[in-house]
Formats: structure tokens, sequence, C-alpha cells
């Protein structure tokens, strides 16, 4: 039973993981867009979204920059 317990959590961790990544390339795409088409505010609110919801992922750490990048424009 442990052997499938395991295998279950794996597979449970690797569908989170996956819908992470799904996430925040949907997220910060979106947010590039708004940079490019000038509408910073609209591209803050997807930054904000990767941050709050996937805080220690790499692409939190990229959205907090992009963030620093944009408070330096304004």
């Amino acid at each position: 039973v442990s052997a499938i317990a395991a295998i279950a959590t794996a597979a449970t961790e690797e569908a989170k993981a996956r819908k992470m990544a799904a996430d925040c390339r949907s997220w910060m795409r979106l947010a590039d867009n708004f940079i490019a088409n000038q509408k910073p505010g609209d591209a803050h609110r997807y930054l904000v979204r990767i941050i709050e919801t996937y805080p220690d992922s790499e692409a939190a750490a990229k959205a907090r920059r992009m963030l620093e990048e944009l408070r330096k424009k304004r």
C-alpha cells in the first residue's frame, strides 16, 4: 500500500507542477503583451497574481523583477 501511496503522491505533485508551469506561462505571456501594448496596470495584475499564487517559484521571482522595472518607468 505504501508504494501505491507514494506513486499517487508523486503523480499529484507532478500534476501540481504542470498546473503551476502552465498558469505562470499564461500569466507571464499576458503581462508581457500588456507591457508591449503600453498597459502596465493590466500587466501589474497578472504579475501580482503569479506572486500571490506561486510565491516561491522562479516565475514569481521574475514577476517581482518585472514589477520593479515597471515602478522605475513611472
